[in-house]
């Protein structure tokens, strides 16, 4: 297998395990991940729609579409339990699936 459709295809894998899951969280979004803290899944969601901007830059070179989302979701940012300034989850995930289905193009 090539590099490209090795890619591709981990790609395709982790998009249909984890999609399904932030469904399925979108009535639970600010539940912390565990009985002990942890991110909600409103960042987590939002830290993967940078993380899916970024690595389009780096595998294409093109501009971050979602750069003005770093502040809140990207790595050392702080959780806001009260998602202050946080597009709305229905938002984040609607440019999650558009992000990815660009990358995979």
């Amino acid at each position: 297998m090539q590099t490209r459709e090795l890619l591709k295809s981990a790609l395709e894998q982790s998009y249909m395990l984890v999609m399904p899951l932030l469904e399925d969280l979108k009535t639970a979004s600010l539940v912390p991940a565990t009985g002990k803290g942890g991110n909600h899944a409103h960042w987590i969601l939002g830290h993967l729609v940078c993380s899916e901007g970024q690595f389009r830059t780096m595998m294409r070179g093109v501009d971050n579409p979602v750069e003005h989302l770093r502040p809140l979701f990207a790595g050392g940012s702080t959780v806001d339990p009260e998602t202050h300034g946080y597009p709305s989850y229905e938002e984040l995930l609607g440019q999650l699936v558009k992000l990815r289905a660009e990358t995979m193009e």
